[in-house]
């Protein structure tokens, strides 16, 4: 097993200014160095983007989302090799537009676990605030066929910890039958929900998820979330029983952070989502062996 790094240091779909990105920020608190202590490391550096402030402008904002998800999914296509994880650290949420488009043009079967606070299923017009990293699941549903031509199903998204869902898009994510769970719910099935998922997952965890006391750095702070423990409890078990084909680490705003909260925790579920996926594969290629 190795990684792929790639650094997707976007605020596209906010759209803000931002003192640092995250993909630095990690970084320079030696991510790449703990990774390598458990796996072979592919840094891909990071992919130019450009900086779009017309909050104005939403058609504008959404095409430029699209287009930076379509480079964003050419470069894994280029450069990625079967059966390395592929690791994107965000950006907003549109991070995860190009990293479901690049799955479903490499032909990969999978469900997709939205770890969030929010459901990222509006589109323009039901959007109160027009901005793309909430419209993020509706394009890759093909909710919005203008832009994107849509890459996953309904049926294989599962959102797990939502609890702000604003209400057009709460009518959406009804009418197409998605799995929406609150922090509770996800506690209390979490046995059943894991056992449901499809081997292989895209893991699209968002850093608002967990309790805002406990993850200051980012935009969008929803209360009631997930403990940092129990968030770190669901990557372990996660990344022990299903094969990662990607993980992306989304909305970690650095310059909101207080007392690198947040820092920590996104470097802390990255290592723990690796440490499980290379145990899983030992134990795999040791079953296979012994048979």
């Amino acid at each position: 097993m190795a990684i792929q790094l790639l650094g997707f240091p976007t605020t596209l779909g906010l759209p803000r200014q931002a003192i640092q990105h995250a993909p630095a920020a990690l970084r320079s608190a030696g991510l790449v160095q703990q990774l390598r202590r458990l796996v072979p490391v592919e840094d891909l550096g990071d992919l130019p983007l450009p900086e779009l402030h017309t909050p104005g402008d939403v058609p504008g904002m959404v095409t430029a989302v699209v287009d930076a998800a379509g480079q964003q999914a050419d470069l894994w296509l280029r450069h990625h090799q079967p059966g390395h994880l592929m690791l994107t650290l965000g950006g907003d949420h549109s991070t995860s537009l190009g990293t479901i488009q690049a799955l479903s043009r490499m032909g990969h079967s999978f469900d997709v676990v939205w770890i969030d606070a929010h459901g990222d299923f509006n589109i323009i017009e039901t959007s109160p605030t027009g901005n793309v990293h909430g419209m993020v699941l509706a394009l890759a549903c093909g909710l919005m066929p203008a832009y994107a031509p849509g890459y996953v199903m309904p049926s294989n998204l599962r959102l797990w910890g939502i609890r702000d869902l604003d209400p057009g898009e709460r009518d959406l994510l009804t009418q197409h039958r998605v799995e929406v769970l609150d922090p509770d719910q996800t506690r209390h099935e979490w046995d059943r929900i894991v056992k449901r998922l499809k081997p292989n997952i895209l893991l699209s965890f968002d850093l608002d998820s967990v309790e805002p006391d406990q993850a200051p750095g980012t935009m969008t702070p929803v209360p009631n979330g997930f403990h940092r423990h129990e968030a770190l409890q669901f990557v372990a078990h996660l990344a022990r029983e299903k094969h990662i084909l990607a993980l992306d680490i989304v909305e970690f705003h650095p310059d909101y952070d207080r007392q690198n909260l947040t820092l920590q925790l996104a470097l802390d579920v990255v290592t723990t989502a690796v440490s499980g996926q290379v145990e899983r594969r030992q134990k795999g290629f040791s079953a296979a062996a012994g048979a």
